[in-house]
């Protein structure tokens, strides 16, 4: 079992209590996985400040879209249990945001997991 997010990143509570997501349960342990490391700034965590994606860079005005497709596809890679990318949509937002949405592809099933998060600053 694992704590489940809201679309924001918050814990999730219902009736005082924390909600738990299901391990078992792909789709949602998967999605928030992916949500969970897109959220992740480069450097942000201090046990590892290799981990998480470089945001300040990469939204930035005139960086590729092609760039930023790869760095987030690499990224989504990186979660455990999945085996590739098929779709994914990246949406410019307002103030240095964006919004990512796709479908991967997941390890030991021939069903895909949808995802969706928003990212930046």
């Amino acid at each position: 079992m694992a704590l489940g997010l809201t679309p924001g990143g918050d814990l999730s509570r219902a009736n005082g209590k924390f909600q738990l997501i299901d391990e078992l349960n792909h789709d949602e342990s998967i999605a928030q996985r992916i949500a969970i490391r897109l959220r992740r700034w480069h450097g942000e965590w201090s046990f590892d400040t290799r981990l998480g994606v470089d945001w300040e860079a990469l939204l930035t005005k005139g960086t590729a879209t092609s760039v930023l497709r790869a760095a987030i596809i690499r990224e989504v890679s990186l979660v455990p249990g999945v085996r590739g990318v098929p779709e994914l949509s990246v949406v410019p937002g307002a103030n240095r945001t964006m919004s990512v949405s796709g479908r991967v592809t997941v390890a030991g099933s021939s069903e895909t997991v949808s995802f969706s998060s928003t990212v930046g600053v």
